[in-house]
């Protein structure tokens, strides 16, 4: 299954979720994070390299560069280029 696929269902929530209204762009970020926050769960992960978007989203559970990498990619499907996505999760950590 494509990633664009599984994240469909979370963009979909975003955006037609009414009482989503992002007058900010730091709005919108702390409520995506907040989002995965709720649907992911934190594990300490040893093993080297970053899961898929697809496995973090099957199993609703992922180390942080796991969260890190499906929020970037749900910023892409925003419209949010990776260079922006990247400060975005950087002001997201820094914000936590």
């Amino acid at each position: 299954v494509a990633t664009d696929e599984l994240l469909a269902p979370l963009y979909e929530r975003l955006v037609a979720d009414p009482d989503h209204e992002f007058p900010r762009i730091v709005d919108f970020l702390v409520a995506l994070n907040q989002h995965l926050e709720q649907d992911i769960e934190y594990v300490v992960r040893m093993e080297p390299g970053v899961q898929t978007c697809e496995e973090t989203l099957d199993m609703a559970r992922g180390s942080c560069r796991d969260s890190a990498w499906l929020l970037v990619q749900i910023l892409r499907q925003f419209g949010i280029s990776i260079g922006l996505s990247i400060l975005a999760v950087i002001a997201i950590i820094t914000l936590v």
